[in-house]
């Protein structure tokens, strides 16, 4: 069974590589976790490099911060894929000397370098690394990312129902007079309107505007709806006549005269 080998070069980096641990566990994959410094422990650096693919480790993520060597010097030592993982440490210039360390690395030695503290995408990386040789690891994967967008699709659900219902519970207390159907229909329009929205921010395919602007039209013809309901001098007919007349004028920007 491929196994994934996680150092770091102080103690202090461990809650931030634990996320790594916590995934490949999650996925069922065997690791290691060992304390190895570049600077100070240079000896055992050289020995967990040279000997990591004897050991039956099959990838290597290696975590530091601030003059951050390790992973590219396990890189420089071992044949085995190196994931780096840069350290926001307390002497850390706002991390970019971290992730530069590791993400500047000369030809012929590569790193790959994940996010500022990002050792959870290191563990799933090194999942799918194993999983391109191992089927079992391979479908945990795939049924890994299924779940991610199941999550997304019910938060999503979540905030439309929300939105629906504070839109009904909005226009109860402002406008009792009008009947049940037509909140009904309004709520599930912007309702609509909003996950739209939502969808367009999280997944993207359109330009914003191209929603921005629909909700807007939608928002002033209920601002105009709801002054007609209210007007009861009108004959429902007027009211009908004036609803019908909302145009995109509302939208349309002052001219200078």
């Amino acid at each position: 069974m491929a196994k994934v080998g996680i150092i770091m070069g102080s103690k202090s980096d461990l809650p931030i590589m634990q996320e790594a641990v916590d995934i490949l566990n999650d996925f069922g994959i065997a690791n290691e976790v060992d304390i190895v410094s570049a600077h100070r422990t240079p000896d055992k650096m050289m020995e967990y490099g040279k000997s990591a693919h004897e050991r039956g480790i099959s990838v290597i993520i290696a975590g530091a911060g601030g003059a951050a060597h390790l992973p590219g010097m396990i890189a420089s030592i071992t044949p085995l894929p190196v994931i780096g993982v840069p350290i926001k440490s307390r002497n850390s210039i706002d991390g970019w000397d971290s992730v530069l360390s590791i993400l500047q690395m000369p030809g012929g030695v590569p790193v790959a370098t994940v996010a500022l503290n990002g050792a959870k995408n290191a563990g799933i990386l090194a999942a799918k690394i194993i999983g391109c040789s191992l089927k079992e690891v391979q479908n945990q994967i795939i049924e890994y990312k299924s779940q991610l967008k199941e999550k997304v699709i019910k938060e999503l659900l979540y905030i439309t129902f929300i939105s629906a219902f504070l839109c009904s519970l909005i226009l109860w207390i402002f406008s009792r007079n009008i009947k049940f159907v037509s909140i009904v229909i309004i709520s599930v329009l912007f309702s609509i309107t909003i996950s739209l929205m939502i969808s367009q921010i999280l997944f993207g395919g359109i330009e914003l505007v191209m929603i921005i602007m629909p909700a807007i039209l939608f928002i002033v013809c209920i601002s105009d709806f709801m002054h007609l309901v209210n007007d009861n001098g009108d004959s429902k007919k007027a009211k009908l006549e004036y609803f019908k007349s909302v145009s995109y004028t509302h939208l349309t920007l002052p001219t200078k005269a």
